[in-house]
């Protein structure tokens, strides 16, 4: 069940349900005020909304002192390193709202829930630190150590890594603060629905393009509504904007997952998408069996530059609206009678819209499961390279890494014209050298060592890449400056 704020049943819930909070809150300013009102109150918030805490965290304050949320980023026990980039989409969309509506301070949500290394290692927190403060957080709620089980060795670990990298979180908050953010851009919704039950939690936490495909790649991304770089929607993300804000997004590169188009298609979009998609229903399954014809024909696969690849997972069909339409790669089906492959649909295509940019649909979705086929037909070399041709093409790449470690990589401007890169090693593999290929012609790169100084870095340039000396192990950042 969805519905919005505007419904009298949902905002008289959620009115009561904040003035209980409202009265709850200032008992206990009030208790602490008889001790000290100038002790520093701080609120945590949960979920998405952040509505109540907008009011609660300046009661809870104290005299004098800033509001103070932490806002809900947390990993608990996770099982992988993949999907890392969803604690980060939480806490942009979070702080962004508690910024919003004027708190001042918001923290991170860092905790080892059950609080020991069985359930996440202190390099884990450290990255997850490290990226909280590029999106903007200014410190936070460490939650590090069994209490109710009274085990406190349990923090031991994650006590040695935040003392040995202090320098280093300080150093970044500053850079960061500073930043202008390039690459691939996931924007954030401005609509205020409210959501119930489970079965939306999956979507609920879920940027699909970034979790499932971009931090993977190399592609530095962000999420935020502004700053340069190619726009990014998704089947579930695209229900979050206006007409006038998907209008502004195709003033630049828009790119798209087939439930994407096919919902801006009936919003009126089709002429500046270039195409038309398919109804789900036209789909037998999931791996491409078409039944717009008697002849139900099977998409064998997809040719990307001459190299086939697996049908992209929840492929339906796209018809081109005229030869302005491009295509960037093909879905046929495989006669085995006449032993030749035959065009059934575009699988990616491009059109130049009335607005100044260009619409790119992928005819499958990124949501896809990590499974052996299913996430495979856009985590290969081949896809990488025809995403960095999309991009590149657009100048929504400055730097990108090329090669094929799991690599979640963030990037931006700072004031004085120096790139400034992070990247998060997401494989269990270390890396011995970074390389990048970077737009720009490179005179001195630094790195920042654990207490926040600037090291000067070897590199080399070899055939346009340029090879940072210095490894990354899993999950320990490595923040870079470019010149």
């Amino acid at each position: 069940l969805t519905t919005h704020p505007a419904d009298e049943i949902s905002k008289a819930f959620f009115d009561s349900q904040r003035d209980s909070l409202i009265k709850a809150v200032k008992r206990f300013r009030e208790a602490i005020d008889k001790v000290d009102p100038t002790i520093q109150g701080i609120n945590c918030t949960s979920g998405d909304f952040c509505d109540s805490v907008v009011y609660t965290s300046k009661i809870f304050c104290g005299k004098g002192n800033p509001s103070i949320v932490r806002a809900a980023n947390g990993t608990y026990a996770p099982i992988t390193t993949r999907g890392f980039s969803n604690t980060m989409r939480n806490f942009v969309v979070r702080s962004s709202k508690l910024k919003n509506n004027g708190v001042d301070y918001v923290l991170s949500e860092t905790d080892t829930v059950p609080f020991n290394r069985y359930a996440k290692n202190a390099r884990y927190l450290h990255a997850h630190y490290a990226a909280s403060i590029l999106d903007g957080a200014k410190g936070a709620k460490h939650w590090i150590t069994r209490l109710t089980a009274f085990e406190p060795a349990s923090g031991k670990a994650y006590r040695k890594k935040l003392a040995k990298y202090s320098g280093f979180y300080e150093a970044l908050t500053a850079y960061a603060s500073e930043l202008r953010p390039f690459g691939c851009r996931i924007p954030l919704t401005r609509k205020q629905d409210y959501f119930y039950q489970i079965r939306i939690k999956k979507h609920f936490n879920l940027s699909a393009w970034s979790s499932c495909v971009l931090e993977r790649l190399g592609l530095p991304f962000y999420f935020g509504n502004e700053g340069e770089g190619a726009v990014f929607l998704d089947d579930f993300s695209v229900r979050g904007f206006t007409d006038d804000e998907i209008r502004e997004f195709m003033k630049g590169a828009l790119i798209l997952s087939v439930g994407a188009a096919d919902a801006l298609v009936t919003r009126g979009f089709a002429h500046e998408l270039g195409v038309t998609v398919a109804s789900g229903a036209a789909s037998i399954d999931q791996v491409g069996v078409q039944t717009g014809s008697a002849s139900a024909k099977v998409a064998t696969a997809e040719r990307v530059n001459g190299i086939s690849l697996d049908v992209q997972y929840g492929n339906r069909e796209l018809t081109p609206l005229s030869d302005d339409t491009e295509w960037l790669s093909e879905v046929y089906h495989f006669n085995q009678k006449l032993n030749v492959p035959e065009p059934l649909y575009p699988g990616v295509t491009r059109h130049k819209t009335s607005l100044g940019g260009e619409c790119i649909v992928f005819c499958g979705t990124p949501d896809m499961p990590f499974k052996y086929y299913s996430a495979f037909s856009l985590l290969n070399e081949t896809r990488k390279r025809q995403l960095v041709d999309i991009l590149s093409k657009n100048d929504s790449l400055p730097l990108y890494y090329p090669e094929d470690a799991e690599l979640y990589l963030r990037a931006g401007r700072l004031p004085g014209g120096e790139t400034f890169a992070v990247a998060f090693n997401l494989s269990q593999d270390t890396i011995d050298e970074l390389p990048l290929v970077i737009k720009s012609a490179v005179s001195r790169i630094d790195r920042l060592n654990e207490r926040g100084e600037r090291i000067p870095c070897d590199f080399e340039v070899r055939d346009g890449v340029t090879y940072v000396k210095s490894p990354i192990a899993a999950m320990e950042p490595l923040a870079l400056l470019i010149e």
